[in-house]
């Protein structure tokens, strides 16, 4: 796990993820300075996977659930079978782009891409 906290590959996803929390736009413009032809597109699959497992959570599951809810909250099981959810969909999507993200950045990067997109997508939701 150490290894993979200083690889060129974890350091490479903090940035994107820095870099979609504080300016989203830019986030096409880092991915493409990336030169390792495969880290680019590991990373570029990750970005887009987060998204994607959250944003159909989000219609499939939590969105009924949390207009059903006085709070508007999940419950903590709630929360994690959404996360799972997310999970399956992005690794669902990076498979089929030819990138397994589970051998190439590890479950725990996959969770931090959809941590992040979640965290993004309330910060839209609240503009």
């Amino acid at each position: 796990m150490m290894e993979f906290l200083t690889s060129e590959a974890f350091l490479s996803i903090i940035a994107l993820i820095f870099t979609t929390f504080f300016g989203g736009d830019k986030l096409g413009q880092y991915i493409s300075k990336i030169k390792n032809e495969k880290l680019r597109k590991v990373t570029e699959t990750l970005a887009t996977a987060g998204a994607i497992g959250v944003e159909k959570t989000y219609k499939e599951f939590t969105r009924e659930i949390k207009k059903g809810r006085e709070d508007g909250k999940l419950t903590e099981e709630e929360r994690k079978q959404a996360l799972n959810m997310a999970k399956d969909t992005a690794i669902a999507y990076a498979k089929n782009e030819g990138v397994d993200l589970a051998k190439e950045v590890g479950m725990d990067a996959l969770e931090f891409a959809i941590e992040s997109a979640l965290a993004l997508a309330k910060k839209k939701l609240n503009k």
